[in-house]
């Protein structure tokens, strides 16, 4: 099933032309059909919920009255969306456009475009769309899992037979509002004839929650940024528009799990530190901070002791939780967090013991306890975010 939306940005679709229903855009099609000689015995039967429907009204040619009779029982048995070929007609009764916006059913006109390519474009998309949902719930699986090493081997050559021994990976978030529909959408471009290669070749992109991985095996003295730019570009992708975390360190097929975690944990570091790009071997500390996002215990016990400041300061209204927040950030220097903070160098002071007290730790240990605890805090705030 994809959105109406979604098969409005191929090409093929360029000349469709709304003219009512708007607001069933989001309508989700699971097939798209032809309504022609059903009208005679008007046997409505065999259109259902989701059907995408195309006609040029040659039945209603020579009798403007036939054209409700047959699209209203189709709104009422709730197809996706329905667009006519302006072979005969080139406006409608203005009863079918209110029964349009009333139902939500999307209508179209359209000009250039022959049914049988739509109708063969849209099959390819649903079918291309089922294998990379397929892919994602591969990859989800082998994420939650430890999988052994030829499990991960066998999903890296399912993926694609081409990889090299040796991989690589870069883990791609769309920038700005986008979320899911924008990566869709970008997606949906790859899945494109136009965009496809003839031929196999020893990359993929696989996509994955609100984002894509790029998987490749890397070529001899190329730096790895710049062959994952390339990919991008030729296929119309400027690499500008993600947020782009790379596993730089090739890993075999054995590791691809590894592999995986590696480069969507750089992703979600470079989203917290609002970098356009890292690779992993540039996170310092974040190689061993990352993984603990994913410990559900570890996580608990973060957030528990979290909830513990921003309870004290509700009740107290103090300011605990921020004055961590930007001691850290000020690399556990008093005077420039009682600066950023407009505050005496003591009432930080006394803040931080009053936190070390709350949290359980010591004065001498609240510095690299609470970089923990703020550092695991903001990037899983920053995952929450990019996963909504």
């Amino acid at each position: 099933m994809i959105p109406v939306t979604e098969l409005l940005s191929m090409t093929l679709f360029d000349d469709f032309q709304l003219l009512a229903g708007e607001s069933g855009l989001s309508n989700q099609v699971g097939n798209i059909v032809i309504l022609e000689y059903e009208s005679y015995n008007k046997n409505y039967d065999v259109f259902s919920k989701g059907d995408f429907v195309l006609t040029s009204l040659f039945f209603a040619k020579d009798d403007p009255s036939l054209i409700g009779e047959a699209l209203l029982p189709l709104m009422r048995r709730q197809v996706s969306a329905i667009a006519i070929k302006t072979v005969f007609y080139h406006e409608l009764p203005e009863t079918i456009y209110h029964m349009a916006d009333k139902f939500h059913i999307p209508i179209f006109f359209f000009q250039h475009a022959y049914m049988e390519d739509l109708i063969v474009g849209t099959n390819e998309l649903l079918k291309s769309k089922l294998q990379y949902l397929m892919l994602e719930e591969k990859l989800k699986e082998l994420m939650e899992t430890a999988p052994a090493p030829h499990t991960n081997k066998e999903t890296a050559h399912e993926i694609n037979p081409a990889f090299s021994d040796n991989l690589t990976a870069a883990y791609l978030i769309p920038k700005g509002s986008s979320g899911s529909a924008a990566i869709s959408s970008y997606f949906h471009r790859l899945l494109y004839k136009r965009y496809q290669p003839t031929g196999i070749f020893p990359y993929s992109y696989v996509k994955y929650k609100d984002g894509m991985f790029l998987i490749l095996s890397p070529e001899e003295n190329v730096d790895i940024a710049s062959q994952i730019f390339g990919l991008l570009k030729t296929i119309d992708l400027n690499p500008e528009q993600f947020t782009i975390g790379i596993a730089d360190t090739p890993l075999p097929q054995e590791q691809f799990t590894d592999l995986l975690t590696r480069a969507l944990d750089t992703g979600l570091v470079c989203c917290h530190k609002q970098e356009p790009l890292m690779c992993y071997s540039q996170l310092g500390s974040w190689q061993f901070l990352a993984p603990l996002c994913r410990n559900k215990d570890v996580m608990t016990n973060c957030l528990s002791q979290i909830e513990i400041l921003k309870h004290y300061d509700t009740r107290y209204t103090s300011n605990l939780f921020t004055t961590l927040q930007i001691y850290i950030d000020s690399k556990g220097e008093i005077a420039k967090t009682a600066q950023k903070l407009f505050q005496h160098p003591n009432t930080i002071r006394y803040r931080l013991r009053k936190i070390s007290s709350l949290l359980n730790c010591s004065f001498e240990e609240l510095y690299s306890h609470a970089f923990v605890l703020i550092s695991l805090y903001q990037l899983s705030a920053a995952e929450q975010a990019f996963n909504k």
